[in-house]
């Protein structure tokens, strides 16, 4: 029985020696991992290089808008004038082009929110382990057994559970420290993987405490203050800046709706005139406030994820949103 734990406890280290091996080639060679195994994955990790992949979206997009141009379709006929319009072809690629990377990001910013709301319960439970009289090492490795207990579906009782990726994190720098490696460097690893600078203050207050040899228990107790505390505030300026990014909304729903009528109606107007000009003029006109709305539809959308998100980024997917409404508007109403 002696020999089979001793076999046992020899199989876990040479185990753990592999996953830190592991863990070596991926600091070494992430981008070949991630990219050539999962590329989504990578893309979820670094939502910019998903315009690689944009890419290759806005070009089978061109090649489905030439066919669709070329083959006179009978059900789609309707709608093959407008799919010839430049503006319309331009919408279809910037919106292929686009939408991986909107897709992604909106992944990746839920993912360090995710990682932002459970730090503190993490570093909450590693404080009171501390505070009990165990190391920081000590405190870190019994918190990673217990994650490792909740991976081992031989361990876990509830086999069906799935475990987060924040519990990965966790049982990543554990590994991390049993190799040597200082706590402060893993969580400010984690926080530049995902680029947060709430968790990397985080890392630096702890640093400074280990270094300066204070109550450790404490400084943790600090730092989980200042993350709750800002995980709180973005939260209570989100809720309300959504508030204005909802009234932007709405009220460019509203000109979209005028803007088609008025088109409309001066329009009447004109062939009732029957003046010479008038086709012209009604079209130059109904083209110059389509081109921009467009415009507007698109700045619009990058103004609400700047009061929603404190990112213009994060507005692309409201800028689509409502150049795909001014599409829709234009076109239905037979404006365009």
């Amino acid at each position: 029985m002696i020999k089979s734990g001793l076999m046992n406890q020899e199989i876990k280290t040479d185990d753990e020696l592999s996953i830190l091996k592991k863990i070596k080639q991926r600091e070494d060679y992430g981008f070949y991992f991630d990219f050539l195994k999962n590329p989504f994955y990578y893309f979820e990790q670094k939502p910019q290089f998903s315009f690689l992949f944009g890419i290759f979206c806005a070009f089978s997009a061109l090649l489905i808008v030439i066919a669709f141009n070329q083959f006179e379709i009978e059900a789609g006929f309707y709608f093959k004038s407008h799919f010839q319009s430049a503006e319309t072809i331009l919408l279809i690629l910037g919106l292929a082009f686009f939408l991986p990377y909107i897709y992604f990001e909106e992944k990746h910013q839920k993912r360090i929110e995710a990682a932002e709301e459970k730090l503190p319960g993490f570093l909450h439970g590693l404080s009171n382990l501390i505070a009990g009289g165990l190391t920081l090492q000590e405190a870190l490795t019994e918190i990673s057994k217990d994650v490792n207990n909740h991976k081992n579906p031989a361990k876990n009782p509830n086999r069906g559970m799935k475990v987060s990726f924040f519990e990965d994190e966790i049982h990543l720098i554990g590994l991390k420290m049993r190799s040597g490696i200082a706590f402060d460097s893993c969580l400010e690893d984690f926080g530049k993987r995902y680029d947060s600078k709430l968790i990397e203050r985080a890392a630096s207050v702890i640093s400074a405490a280990e270094k300066s040899g204070g109550l450790m228990h404490l400084s943790i107790d600090a730092a989980v203050f200042d993350i709750q505390e800002n995980v709180n505030l973005k939260k209570e300026r989100d809720s309300k800046q959504s508030v204005y990014g909802i009234v932007l909304l709405i009220s460019f729903l509203l000109f979209i709706g005028i803007a088609v009528l008025l088109i409309r109606q001066f329009n009447s107007m004109n062939l009732l005139a029957a003046q010479p000009d008038s086709f012209a003029t009604a079209a130059e006109s109904s083209t110059l406030i389509y081109h921009m709305l467009l415009i507007q539809a698109f700045f619009a959308g990058l103004m609400i994820g700047k009061l929603q998100k404190g990112k213009a980024a994060a507005g692309l997917k409201y800028s689509f949103l409502m150049l795909i409404i001014v599409w829709i508007a234009f076109t239905a109403g037979g404006v365009i």
